[in-house]
């Protein structure tokens, strides 16, 4: 702390020393809303030098006194300039005015124009261009917009799981309001927790990260929730084939302060119930599913004072599955009965408090105060009755599994703007949490039996800083250090030092190229059986036997702009992992007790590749194709002989291409098709006879007490030695909006798998009589139609 006093005192004393310049700083924000607006572009068109707007819409410019032309722009916005006599520290409010249409602005200048823009792995997501995109029954998703991405690999056939550069679902930072979320799908992958209404901005990293990342080894997905609008109340509704949607903003009071409320659901609980109970009335053996699942998004802020602001955010969303079944038969003088239930629910809650402080013209503060709760269990339980004569027998057996993060946190983060207009930030953060691995309690008649894992508590806190400096012009280095101290609760501290550099080189205004090295840390830990990504992985914090898992990155790159419209983008990157970990071979989910740390292998990994991109924009028009050439590989000792082996999703290449096209006012259009290699996966390659597991030759089923043959004996020569079949398909989608009786309407038509291609979702092997296996595939989804529709008022 008192290094980072010094440093602050040192950098405003030579600030002030500098004559004869003055500050311009504001908020920009939208004409029609009053959302403020993120990573809008500032520039002098006298001096040639710009700037960009923060999270928060703010920003600050230093710039020679005297008359100065102000040009404020944003992509989808219509510019503005403004010519102002600076002879003082300046405050303006700009509000830009949409345009709606898919171009993209050009601002040209000397690099201080590009400080954000051009970072190397950033992307910025425009919800605009994800309302079009084609979407799996008529459900718009956030996640699945990010996998058209180079380097960003698909997992299972419609799931929203992603693989960035060779990492795994729990190493991407999955940041809402600047609060951690963990499992982020519904419907078992189908579609992600972010209702894209709900969505004002998305920020993808997958490498040059900025110091206040952290925690996560591959990537960050940062989503910033709307804040509402200020001027007036706006709601819409929204139907589809899986959900329905609700949403409503507006002010509290005009122009300072607003709210924001969305609300969805699903309606296949509804409908499977239903019409499972009218078909099987009367009937003597019933089976009832259910399947349900609800987010709700809520946010309120206030303007306190002239340079304060306070926001309040929430989100809460949870997955449902059940069923139900029951028999009764009756033969002669005997009677069974059976009942079987089972629940399966999982979910996230999260609230963020944040004030805005803008302390002078070149310093703005961010103080956010959080905390989250994720949930996962499952309960299954049921009874028998028989009755034979006068004799009766019960039993009754249930099983329940519990799994519980709790975290609470507080950073504070602080943007200085110096009078040579580079950027410099710091932050200071902490945050506590509470881990429960799992709890199983069984319970057969009247015996309980209970294993559990301890609870385990820890503390992460530290502080980052990140600083950029401009050699000449056309060099430039941001240079940052995160550090963090990971302390385990009556176990054991770790520290980590996480550099992080960025070089960039200028060759004139429409070419650059730059070379980024990032080190990572991360602290928890997925544990996982399979490949789909399901709410039944578990996750374990680090221990004093577990260490926390580090990853090193480096990636150069160079960006072309060939004409205003066309952008050209190669970049290559290596990534190195250590500490990884695995269930070792033949343990499981189910495994997860007090001695769980013995039952995982720790390892490395490493890997490497190649992605390109080109992109073509223009006022009607937005296309793109990216390619990607990947190898990725894990490695443990207890595991696969100790020999380096493909891991999941370790695709070699894969190709997208996309347009997006407004046809005349009302019309748009779209269609994506990617092609991906065959995913590894692990099968055996013979089947054997082995030795009887008890002499009856009998294994037990625990719920029905029913012998199951076990004395079938799979051989695997590796992990991950078979590859399946390629992935590909077409997507297209047409939206038309249009305006009557004051009231906005949008239809929306997709066609998911247009050429109907049989994508494997799973592959298993089946034994035939002579002892030989061969493949048989298991295809999810063929072409599929939807429709959905949305009207505001």
């Amino acid at each position: 702390m008192r290094f980072t006093l010094i440093l602050l005192v040192s950098l405003l004393s030579i600030n002030l020393s500098a004559q004869q310049k003055k500050t311009i700083s504001g908020y920009i924000t939208d004409a029609q809303t009053g959302e403020r607006l993120y990573a809008a572009t500032v520039f002098g068109q006298n001096s040639g030098t710009g700037t960009i707007s923060n999270r928060f819409g703010f920003f600050s410019l230093t710039l020679p006194d005297g008359a100065v032309t102000l040009k404020f722009s944003f992509v989808g916005y219509q510019p503005q300039t403004r010519i102002i006599s600076l002879q003082a520290d300046t405050l303006l409010s700009i509000s830009l005015k949409s345009d709606n249409t898919l171009g993209e602005v050009i601002v040209k200048g000397n690099s201080n124009n590009h400080e954000k823009e051009d970072r190397l792995g950033h992307t910025r997501i425009s919800t605009k261009t994800l309302a079009k995109l084609p979407s799996l029954m008529g459900e718009k998703d956030v996640l699945k917009t990010l996998m058209i991405l180079p380097g960003v690999q698909q997992g299972s056939e419609g799931s929203s799981g992603i693989f960035v550069r060779g990492g795994s679902p729990d190493q991407n930072l999955i940041l809402l309001d600047d609060v951690p979320l963990y499992n982020v799908s519904h419907l078992f992958g189908f579609v992600s927790v972010f209702t894209p209404e709900a969505i004002n901005s998305i920020d993808f990293y997958k490498g040059g990260f900025p110091a206040r990342y952290g925690g996560r080894l591959s990537s960050v997905i940062d989503l910033r929730m709307k804040d509402g609008n200020k001027y007036k109340r706006e709601s819409s509704i929204n139907f589809g084939l899986i959900s329905s949607q609700f949403t409503t903003e507006g002010p509290i009071k005009k122009g300072e302060s607003s709210y924001f409320f969305s609300a969805r659901r699903t309606l296949l609980d509804l409908i499977f119930k239903g019409v499972a109970k009218v078909a099987q009335r009367g009937m003597d053996e019933k089976s009832t599913p259910s399947y349900g699942f609800y987010d709700i998004n809520g946010k309120v802020n206030f303007k306190l004072n002239k340079n304060n602001h306070l926001y309040l955010s929430f989100y809460s969303g949870k997955d449902k599955l059940a069923f139900e079944y029951s028999e009764y038969i009756k033969m002669m003088s005997k009677e069974d009965k059976q009942e079987t239930s089972g629940t399966l629910h999982w979910g996230n809650v999260m609230t963020a408090l944040k004030l805005n402080s803008q302390l002078n013209s070149r310093l703005f503060l961010n103080t956010t105060l959080s905390g989250s709760i994720f949930n996962y269990g499952n309960l299954f339980d049921g009874s028998a009755w028989t009755k034979i004569g006068d004799e009766e027998t019960k039993s009754q057996f249930s099983l329940e599994y519990q799994s519980q993060i709790r975290t609470i946190g507080i950073k504070s983060d602080l943007d200085i703007y110096s009078k040579s207009n580079l950027p410099f930030q710091i932050g200071l953060f902490a945050s506590a949490s509470n881990y429960l691995p799992g709890r199983q309690t069984v319970v057969r008649n009247e015996q309980t039996d209970q294993f559990s894992s301890n609870e385990i508590s820890g503390l992460d806190y530290g502080m980052y800083i990140d600083k950029r400096f401009d050699l000449g012009k056309k060099f430039s280095i941001t240079t940052g250090l995160r550090t963090v101290f990971h302390t385990i609760l009556n176990q054991k501290t770790y520290f980590a030092a996480e550099p992080r550099f960025s070089l960039t080189f200028r060759q004139d205004e429409n070419t650059s190229y730059q070379v980024s090295y990032s080190v990572m840390t991360q602290a928890i830990h997925l544990l996982s059986n399979g490949n789909v990504g399901l709410p039944t992985d578990i996750w374990v914090p680090s221990t004093k036997i577990i260490r926390p898992e580090t990853s090193d990155i480096f990636s150069a790159g160079l960006k072309k702009t060939i004409i205003p419209q066309l952008k050209a983008s190669v970049e290559g990157y290596y990534k190195r992992l250590n500490h990884v970990i695995s269930f070792t071979e033949g343990e499981g989910i189910m495994d997860v007790d007090q001695n769980w740390e013995q039952k995982v292998t720790s390892g490395k990994g490493r890997a490497w590749g190649a992605e390109t991109e080109l992109k073509y924009i223009k006022s009607r028009i937005e296309s793109w194709i990216g390619y990607t050439l990947a190898w990725n590989e894990r490695k443990f000792e207890d595991m696969n002989k100790g020999r380096w082996f493909p891991y999941q999703y370790d695709r070699r290449h894969k190709l997208d291409v996309g347009v997006i096209i407004q046809l005349g006012n009302d019309w748009s259009g779209s269609a994506t098709w990617t092609y991906q290699s065959g995913a590894p996966a692990s099968y055996s390659g013979i089947d054997y006879s082995g030795s009887p597991s008890n002499p009856n030759n009998e294994n037990y089923d625990f719920f029905t007490g029913k012998p199951i043959n076990a004395d079938r004996i799979q051989y695997y020569p590796s992990i991950n030695g078979v590859r399946l079949p390629a992935y590909h398909r077409l997507d297209i989608g047409f939206t038309k909006e249009w305006e009557a009786y004051r009231k906005k309407s949008a239809l929306s038509l997709s066609v998911y798998n247009v050429y109907s291609r049989q994508n494997p979702y799973y592959v298993f092997t089946k034994t035939k009589p002579d002892g030989s296996t061969g493949l048989k595939q298991f295809s999810l989804f063929p072409i599929i139609p939807s429709i959905s529709y949305r009207i505001s008022f």
